[in-house]
């Protein structure tokens, strides 16, 4: 006995499906010269296929995929393919005649498409006064200029800087978002070469990329001449911090100097309005760009 199926049972209207029909022997005999004719509806229109097909052989339990049908439903509603010859010969050579084959076809208007916009992110960044093997800030903005939101967010740089990457949980459409990445060149030049990398994903659950080269200004520790701000600190040159306090490179074992501490002395520094960085105390230049302020 030869059992026939058909996948998929619904089609898009006006929209090419492939109709996928199977034969598989479930009786316990083989099953030869086995003949379908297929009747097909005027509402279906049959871009590729045979109306007539032929299999040698079948043996028990085999199945066998008929080549699929490509069609494309002109009118709504409920249709019916048929095989109208369906023929085989049994176990014992002797002719079989098949009960016809239906196979109804439910068609339905297709979906409507549904626009999806991902985020269009855009980067920017402030180009602060970098010491080779030193750790700074680099201060940036990461603006969203498309409709759809985007969120986990990793904002990172590679090339010849050290860099701990920035996790940004979401920046909405239309939305900025500022952001500090800490980080240690480890080369100096007026342009080292880095690469902004930025991953995330947008509304759907899809992931996106930014890739942006730059190039960083970068110093030589030993031709760095101004003061350098550490961890809260404006240090001398020369002088490095160690347990809080400054220890000037001159200045014997057990020497201590006077820190300038803002929080100390309840003096809050001004930011240059060029960088964006921490001035000194007289507040004259900007040790991070060169710029005067007052």
């Amino acid at each position: 006995m030869i059992e026939v199926t058909a996948e998929p049972r619904k089609l898009a209207l006006n929209q090419p499906t492939e109709l996928n029909i199977r034969l598989a022997n479930v009786g316990t005999g083989t099953c030869t010269d086995i003949r379908l004719v297929w009747q097909i509806p005027v509402e279906l229109v049959l871009l590729q296929g045979q109306r007539q097909c032929r299999i040698a052989r079948l043996a028990p339990g085999d199945v066998c995929d008929l080549p699929p049908f490509r069609l494309q439903a002109r009118k709504r509603g409920a249709h019916l393919i048929c095989a109208s010859s369906f023929t085989y010969r049994d176990p014992r050579g002797m002719p079989i005649e098949a009960a016809p084959v239906e196979i109804p076809l439910l068609v339905e208007p297709a979906p409507a498409a549904t626009m999806v916009f991902a985020p269009e992110l855009a980067l920017t960044w402030q180009q602060p006064l970098l010491i080779r093997e030193r750790w700074s800030v680099l201060r940036g903005e990461l603006c969203n200029v498309g409709w759809n939101r985007a969120c986990q967010i990793q904002v990172s740089l590679s090339g010849q800087v050290e860099c701990t990457a920035v996790l940004i949980q979401e920046v909405a459409g239309n939305t900025t978002v500022a952001f500090d990445v800490r980080v240690c060149p480890k080369a100096a030049g007026v342009a080292v070469p880095v690469v902004w990398e930025v991953t995330y994903e947008d509304g759907s659950g899809l992931g996106g990329a930014l890739r942006l080269e730059a190039d960083l200004a970068v110093e030589e520790p030993s031709t760095h001449t101004g003061p350098v701000f550490v961890g809260g600190d404006w240090l001398a040159p020369g002088a490095k911090k160690v347990g809080g306090d400054e220890i000037s490179g001159a200045g014997q074992k057990g020497d201590r100097v006077e820190i300038q501490r803002a929080a100390a002395g309840g003096v809050s520094h001004a930011f240059c309005s060029h960088c964006g960085q921490p001035l000194p105390p007289d507040g004259r230049f900007c040790p991070s760009c060169g710029q005067r302020t007052a």
